[in-house]
């Protein structure tokens, strides 16, 4: 078993860790071999991580586990103080609401609400909804001008920047992105990734990416692939 730790590009300072994995298994029924395998690794506070692999590899299980939408058979996962694999379902609901931005390959908005209600959403629940904040990171996203436009005008693109505003509008301490960029043209996918990445180093909130795009998996202080259930760190070239 190996334990990988977020190697820290130059210039970024250590800090106290906020997501760890230890001995993390998880295999499915009539499978011959465990999605993820023994796997160990720790994230600092505000630091962000990109995986990469196969399709089928076990990403999307990897972040499931990290936002406890799935239980390991093994091992335990920690957020800040909290365990997640010895929460009881209430104190899990509390810890997505309050700690966990998710942004999802398949957006997972509501139909019922506009641009502007979608990305408020968690927020409002939170209690912590702040018009101004809102309206600049639907700035920076290029979607500012779509507040008031329901869902089913919007390109799938336009949902999936939507979905990444309401993922950070209650200032959450970390987000996990499924293929953030998935939905978007070459230069939109660059713009978007670039604004996730930034305002997350902005606001020192933890992000793990799981993409299939080499130039988003770069942007992340720690690159890693993820195959036969393990997670192997992807060295810095220096291009």
């Amino acid at each position: 078993m190996r334990v990988f730790a977020t190697s820290l590009k130059p210039g970024l300072k250590r800090r106290e860790i906020m997501l760890s994995l230890t001995h993390v298994s998880r295999q499915f029924e009539r499978a011959s071999s465990p999605v993820i395998d023994d796997l160990s690794l720790n994230i600092t506070n505000g630091a962000s991580v990109s995986v990469r692999g196969a399709s089928g590899c076990g990403k999307s299980t990897l972040l499931a586990l990290m936002a406890g939408l799935d239980a390991p058979d093994s091992g335990d996962i920690t957020v800040g103080n909290a365990t997640l694999t010895r929460l009881p379902p209430t104190a899990l609901d509390d810890f997505r609401k309050n700690q966990l931005g998710m942004i999802y390959q398949q957006f997972n908005l509501l139909d019922c609400f506009n641009v502007w209600d979608n990305i408020a959403f968690t927020a409002r629940l939170k209690g912590n909804y702040v018009s101004s904040r809102q309206q600049s990171l639907m700035r920076k996203m290029g979607i500012e001008h779509l507040a008031d436009a329901p869902l089913g005008q919007l390109s799938g693109g336009e949902q999936q920047r939507v979905a990444i505003c309401r993922a950070l509008n209650h200032e959450p301490a970390l987000v996990l992105a499924d293929e953030p960029t998935g939905n978007l043209d070459e230069a939109t996918s660059d713009k978007v990734a670039s604004a996730l990445f930034d305002i997350c180093q902005n606001t020192s909130t933890t992000l793990v990416v799981v993409t299939h795009s080499a130039d988003v998996a770069r942007l992340a202080d720690a690159e890693y692939q993820l195959h036969n259930g393990k997670l192997h760190p992807v060295q810095d070239d220096g291009q």
